[in-house]
């Protein structure tokens, strides 16, 4: 009796020690890109979740701050000067390793001097006007956005907001408006406003896009898609603008959250991983990111509004570049005499990549209408396009895709059609044009291509994705529900659970279409029929 009482204490302790430790072992979590980071007077809190973790506990200077079952936080009422951040996951009452420590200064009221914005510019998009602004250094708690109709005065607030983005989308078309922004500094107190410029808002023309040779009546004809995944909330976060997303041969698909200001990573079933870099001040961080490309070496490379970050496959960033301006005389005269909606000197504004069968990269540049190519150091090898409405010529493009060919499809974005070109970078054909019927567009999102080579266009207003052939740019078939229903009374879409799809991608080893939707704040994942 007295060996198995002492025989069940041994045990009870040795179970007792092996659980201790192995709670004890829990790895450290790790720290989201950006995170922490500053929003307004708060500090915003996110790390990746650590297997068996039942809870975690965010340390502030060595004190408690929060405990939590999700992986974020706020910590609502940082301190003034140094704010060094940890976080631990838990298990059984037992903590496990510390993260590394991060540090945030928040500066004295005294110490806030915040500079009036600088490089304010505005671009025509869609639906409006787009703003953008450089964030000055200092304490930043939001931006007040001011329009007028006159020159100097009658200036009246149309909006405030976090971001260095304002999207105007009460305007008019032919009409002149005049912004300038001011900066809402940490003492609550507005900075003085920053230069004035001014905008022309200017619609889709119709009338001035000749038909291509695809832009003619087709009969709908639908290739079902079953529904596989919806990406939405990943843990809590929120999955708030994903515009464009790009697939590696290593099966990760890197899609831009715009919104959120960084690139957030799945597997090919549409797990959530990872994400990496943030929208900011700095000079390595996003004021805009639009478009994502993978090079051949499986880099991943993010078109900013002024420049394009490259990344390793991990999010790890490598280096920046920006673009020079037009070398190509006619593409800078062209582009020069437009200047549609823009203030001041054109500046080179990157919006996608793509690489292509020589492993050239190819950049758009929406501002000079035009495709930079460079080479694998991001040295200038040539460049085509330029701003117009005929053959090869470009008014606002935006994405880009290479199929297996070394064939060229960049979305013309105001002219509303798909301007292909040869892997030498000559025209080819064009497809769609301002129509409404099928086999054109009444808007553009993303491109990409299937794996026999065929274009494939979101059209966002229509919320519908139609496929063209590779060789004359003819209408092929839509994408839509399992059931293959096309809606009533409409020549250009089918049916289905998809709202303005903007950047596209197909993941061809398991034959799934990957669509982002910006205004649904979600993404969603087809299984194409075979």
């Amino acid at each position: 009796m007295r060996f198995r009482r002492v025989t069940s204490v041994l045990l009870g302790l040795a179970l007792i020690t092996l659980a201790t430790n192995v709670w004890a072992e829990l790895p450290a979590p790790t720290w989201g890109a950006g995170f922490p980071r500053l929003l307004g007077d708060k500090v915003l809190l996110m790390w990746s979740a650590v297997p068996g973790a039942e809870s975690y506990k965010v340390y502030r200077n060595g004190q408690v701050l929060a405990s939590s079952a999700a992986t974020n936080s706020i910590d609502p009422k940082p301190a003034a000067g140094d704010n060094r951040y940890t976080v631990v996951a838990i298990a059984g009452g037992a903590e496990g390793a510390k993260s590394e420590e991060k540090l945030i200064q928040i500066k004295t009221v005294e110490e806030i001097i915040v500079a009036p914005p600088t490089g304010v510019i505005s671009r025509p998009i869609e639906d409006g006007l787009a703003i953008v602004w450089d964030r000055p250094k200092g304490t930043v708690l939001a931006f007040n956005v001011y329009r007028s109709l006159e020159s100097g005065k009658g200036y009246e607030m149309i909006g405030s907001v976090q971001d260095t983005t304002y999207i105007d989308q009460n305007v008019k078309e032919g009409k002149k408006y005049y912004y300038t922004i001011a900066a809402l500094d940490g003492a609550f107190k507005e900075t003085e406003k920053s230069k004035e410029i001014s905008a022309v808002y200017t619609k889709m023309q119709e009338e001035t896009v000749a038909a291509g040779p695809a832009a003619k009546e087709y009969k709908i004809v639908i290739k079902a898609t079953k529904l596989a995944n919806t990406l939405d909330l990943l843990g809590s976060e929120k999955l708030l603008g994903a515009v464009d997303t790009a697939i590696s041969d290593a099966g990760k698909v890197y899609v831009v959250d715009q919104v959120a200001g960084n690139i957030k990573v799945f597997d090919l079933e549409g797990n959530y991983l990872s994400q990496f870099g943030r929208k900011g001040p700095e000079e390595n961080d996003f004021r805009l990111a639009y478009g994502v490309g993978i090079s051949p070496d499986g880099k991943v490379y993010v078109a900013d509004c002024n420049k394009v970050f490259v990344y390793s496959p991990d999010g790890s960033q490598i280096s920046s570049f920006g673009l020079e301006p037009p070398k190509v005389k006619e593409i800078l005269e062209a582009a020069s005499k437009s200047k549609e909606g823009q203030s001041g000197a054109l500046k080179p504004y990157p919006v996608d990549v793509a690489f292509d069968s020589k492993g050239n990269m190819l950049v758009v540049d929406n501002a000079f209408a035009r495709v930079v190519v460079l080479d694998r150091n991001h040295k200038y090898v040539t460049e085509f396009g330029k701003y117009g409405h005929g053959d090869g010529e470009l008014k606002h493009p935006s994405y880009i895709a290479v199929n297996s060919r070394g064939e060229i499809g960049i979305v013309d974005g105001m002219n509303r059609r798909v301007q292909v070109f040869t892997a030498d970078y000559k025209f080819k054909y064009g497809i769609g044009a301002a129509k409404s019927f099928v086999g054109s567009f009444l808007g553009l999102g993303g491109i990409t291509v299937t794996k026999e080579g065929n274009f494939v266009v979101a059209d966002p207003p229509l919320e519908s994705v139609q496929v063209f052939d590779r060789e004359t740019g003819a209408y092929l078939y839509h994408f839509g529900n399992e059931k293959a229903e096309v809606e009533p009374d409409s020549k250009q879409r089918a049916l289905w659970d998809v709202s303005n799809p903007a950047g596209v991608s197909i993941d061809l080893k398991n034959n799934n279409l990957w669509i982002c939707m910006p205004k649904a704040s979600s993404a969603v994942i087809r299984h194409i029929a075979d």
